[in-house]
């Protein structure tokens, strides 16, 4: 029970904290006109987001999630917190094992990219529908954001650029691909990485 307590304050409140000091940053970040200012919050935001990650770690190893330690639960539950950044309920369809293959080292990039990109949903695309969808197949873990906003801005606007290089440089970490483009009434985000030797 006093683990169960321990992972559930870390969530519900340092973990809620940090994530809102880290979005601000991103924001100063965005609006600094000085380079070195914006590398310097850039720097202190990635640190955030690391403790993160971290404190996610000892979450899960508290087992605060009980029967949702899969990265099924995990993502459904990450979800349902994000209803208030997104402004609506974001839909999630899996494919595939995805539980038994993905790797804790995996998950972690995997649960920060879906993080930080519903997050680019709720504050800039405006949207009203939105969905994540997680597959594995061939050696492969697939994650698709899909919403039905007004696309990607113009090159030189800045918004969510951030963001978007962070989940560029998650998946380059582990050797894979990102990508981010515009469709017909919205906009698609892929995140693959292999599952192998990660």
């Amino acid at each position: 029970n006093d683990r169960e307590r321990v992972a559930r304050d870390l969530h519900d409140t340092v973990i809620q904290t940090l994530y809102g000091a880290g979005l601000s940053l991103q924001g100063i970040a965005g609006a600094a006109q000085a380079t070195a200012v914006s590398d310097q919050v850039s720097v202190v935001a990635a640190t955030i987001d690391e403790a993160i990650v971290q404190l996610r770690s000892i979450i899960y190893e508290l087992g605060l999630t009980g029967r949702e330690l899969g990265i099924r639960g995990r993502i459904t539950s990450l979800l349902r917190e994000l209803t208030v950044v997104a402004g609506f309920e974001v839909h999630s369809f899996f494919d595939g094992p995805v539980d038994s293959v993905i790797s804790e080292v995996i998950a972690e990039h995997l649960l920060a990219t879906v993080r930080e990109a519903v997050t680019n949903v709720g504050r800039h695309a405006r949207a009203t529908q939105a969905s994540v969808r997680l597959s594995v197949a061939s050696n492969e873990c697939l994650l698709q954001v899909t919403d039905n906003g007004r696309g990607l801005g113009p090159p030189e606007s800045s918004e969510g650029g951030l963001g978007l290089n962070n989940m560029r440089r998650r998946a380059e970490k582990l050797r894979g691909s990102f990508e981010v483009r515009s469709q017909s009434g919205g906009t698609v985000l892929t995140w693959r990485v292999p599952t192998v030797n990660a």
